[in-house]
């Protein structure tokens, strides 16, 4: 896919990884880009930004809470009824907190499943009369494929997004409603969620040093996310997992489960109480 003439919709749009994919997308050409913010601080100024670069019609910003169904339904409707398609979807929205554990998740995986269900029901090719296809991005991190004894809550929604993005970017859907759905998996990078609090992002007590952490981490610049976001915008294939790191990029294969389980023993098959 080609971004000239394409609409997209990014959740997490206003500042970081967001905003950088939003002016990457501009710059090759996309019709309009839709940012979008939850409201809570003054997200309109890198919006100005952008249509000060690109034009006013082109740069959009849009306030919705993606943990509510309600407000992704008017974001998806308002979008269809100003540009008639929606092409692509960045899932991401993000919150790295486990203090609250329970925001972390329901923002992290939950916003993610409800932004590609919506997806499929809006962008699908036969689902509705503006779908014939598109991508969906879904943005986890290199701690889906690693863990963090300091986060648990985090690295466990960045797992599960992987997993949704490899079930939806199945050909059991992807053949039949022409929708890629990958995930980009970003490691260390400066962002607003990199800069918070370290003791609200690793929040429970955990005995790692967050300094210790981040020191061991090759941080890399948002604009490096950026341009990785549009090598899939062009060339990812559906249910595949991209790495960008100390700004290169890798694909990820998880092998099948087979592979990599070791047999311990086994057991004989017996009738318990008559029940199985």
């Amino acid at each position: 896919m080609e971004p000239s003439g394409k609409v997209a919709i990014i959740t997490g749009g206003t500042n970081g990884i967001g905003i950088s994919v939003a002016y990457e997308l501009l710059r090759a050409g996309a019709l309009a880009v839709i940012c979008v913010g939850c409201g809570c601080v003054d997200e309109t100024g890198a919006i100005q930004a952008l249509r000060d670069k690109f034009g006013k019609k082109r740069a959009r910003y849009f306030q919705a809470d993606v943990n509510y169904k309600r407000d992704l339904e008017n974001l998806f409707q308002n979008a269809i009824s100003s540009y008639r398609k929606i092409d692509i979807l960045f899932n991401n929205a993000g919150v790295r907190n486990d203090s609250d554990w329970e925001v972390c998740v329901d923002t992290n995986i939950g916003s993610a499943i409800r932004g590609s269900l919506m997806a499929l029901s809006c962008m699908g090719q036969g689902r509705s009369p503006s779908g014939y296809g598109g991508l969906v991005v879904n943005c986890a991190s290199t701690l889906a494929f690693d863990r963090s004894p300091s986060c648990p809550a985090f690295c466990a929604s960045h797992h599960a997004i992987v997993c949704l993005s490899q079930c939806l970017g199945d050909p059991f859907h992807s053949q039949h409603n022409r929708l890629r759905v990958v995930t980009l998996c970003p490691g260390a990078t400066y962002t607003d969620m990199s800069a918070n609090d370290p003791k609200r992002q690793h929040g429970l007590g955990f005995c790692e040093d967050p300094q210790k952490l981040t020191e061991k981490d090759k941080f890399q610049s948002a604009y490096a996310v950026g341009r990785a976001f549009m090598y899939l915008v062009r060339y990812g294939q559906s249910g595949r997992h991209y790495v960008i790191e100390g700004a290169q990029m890798t694909e990820v294969t998880l092998p099948p489960r087979y592979e990599f389980c070791m047999p311990l023993c086994r057991y004989r098959k017996k009738r318990l109480f008559g029940l199985l």
